[in-house]
């Protein structure tokens, strides 16, 4: 699907597992939300054509551990 053209082929780097939705990771920056909600599959990306701006983290998350740094070669 076109809808996941921004995503494909990118590197996973993380998998959050949250009450109700699955958060992935990408390389570049990117976010795919998952959720069922009336029992479909619901994704939204972020950011999405092309804007730069990451969606807030709700308060009841918790502050973000640190991303470690790529290994050096």
């Amino acid at each position: 699907m076109a809808k996941y053209d921004g995503i494909r082929g990118q590197e996973l780097l993380e998998v959050e597992e949250r009450d109700n939705e699955l958060i992935l990771i990408f390389r570049d920056n990117r976010f795919l939300f998952v959720r069922v909600e009336n029992g479909k599959l619901v994704t939204e990306s972020v950011p999405e054509r092309g804007a730069r701006r990451a969606r807030p983290r709700p308060p009841s998350a918790g502050p973000r551990a640190p991303r470690r740094a790529p290994a050096s070669a």
